[in-house]
């Protein structure tokens, strides 16, 4: 059915799967939440090393992941669980805008594409408390307890607008993602499995909307001291690191989207396999790029 084939695409940000026979949208929307949470877990530790890598100034003073990860774990997973909040938030917004925008005979990529950009929006905030959590899990005197009072201490000391300062990057970066994405996939699935053509494209796309997101990363983590612009935070970069700066943390960003994909997939397949219906059966046509009957 088209209907689960576009809740399917919304939870797993794909449109490259089978429609799962007999799944109801209930079933979609918790395997996938669950699905995006763990592999999410898995690999917050590269998350935040890129993500720290594009916050400093300093190249040099960026933290050696394998002596700090040791030294203490913890920090890698600060701010974890806001990004796991954020989930079932885009989600339900996505969906709810998607749904709506279908009903009005809008394109179902147009649709996807303006529903993302929507929910981006909506759970910005989440995102802002997230690096913000992150970045103050390294200071000697931490200063936000937990989420929560993360997400009040900053909306009140800074004003709401300081929770959704990365909105305008996030925005620009969304339908350029969107469409690089799924012009790559087309293209490599010419020659590649579903999965790695699936893997390929998104790291091509997060390669060119880097910079982008190392903007929006200096303008969340900006505790109202500077207040800088997006093209003044764009400046601010390019002269403390260079052009180049603004694709710091690439690496870590690559290496995490292969792993992210594979968890992510394979713990949804599990859990389809665990809700199927007597007459329903699920085949997960990213790893072994098979049709379902």
């Amino acid at each position: 059915s088209s209907y689960v084939s576009v809740k399917f695409q919304n939870t797993l940000m794909t449109d490259t799967f089978v429609t799962a026979v007999e799944v109801t949208d209930n079933q979609v929307f918790w395997s996938g939440l669950i699905a995006s949470s763990f592999a999410r877990t898995v690999v917050s530790p590269l998350e935040a090393q890129k993500t720290l890598q594009q916050l400093e100034d300093d190249p040099a003073a960026t933290p050696a992941f394998a002596a700090e990860f040791l030294s203490d774990p913890l920090v890698y997973w600060a701010g974890n669980f806001t990004g796991i909040m954020r989930i079932p938030v885009y989600n339900i917004v996505q969906t709810s805008v998607i749904n709506n925008l279908l009903a009005r005979g809008f394109a179902t990529n147009l649709a996807t594409c303006i529903a993302g950009m929507v929910a981006t929006v909506a759970s910005e905030c989440l995102e802002t408390v997230k690096i913000r959590r992150l970045t103050d899990a390294r200071k000697a005197t931490p200063t936000y307890r937990h989420n929560l009072h993360a997400l009040l201490n900053v909306g009140w000391r800074e004003k709401i607008g300081a929770l959704f300062r990365g909105a305008i990057p996030a925005l620009i970066a969304h339908p350029l993602q969107f469409l690089v994405r799924k012009f790559a996939h087309k293209f490599f699935l010419k020659f590649l499995s579903t999965f790695w053509a699936w893997a390929l494209s998104g790291i091509l796309a997060s390669t060119l909307i880097l910079p982008l997101e190392t903007i929006r990363r200096h303008m969340e983590a900006d505790e109202g001291k500077k207040k800088r612009g997006m093209l003044a935070t764009c400046r601010h970069i390019t002269n403390c690191k260079g052009p180049f700066g603004l694709w710091d943390g690439w690496m870590w960003n690559s290496l995490k989207v292969i792993p992210y994909h594979y968890v992510q997939l394979w713990t949804y397949d599990a859990l389809q396999n665990m809700a199927l219906t007597e007459n329903g059966r699920f085949l997960m046509a990213a790893l072994n790029n098979k049709k379902a009957q």
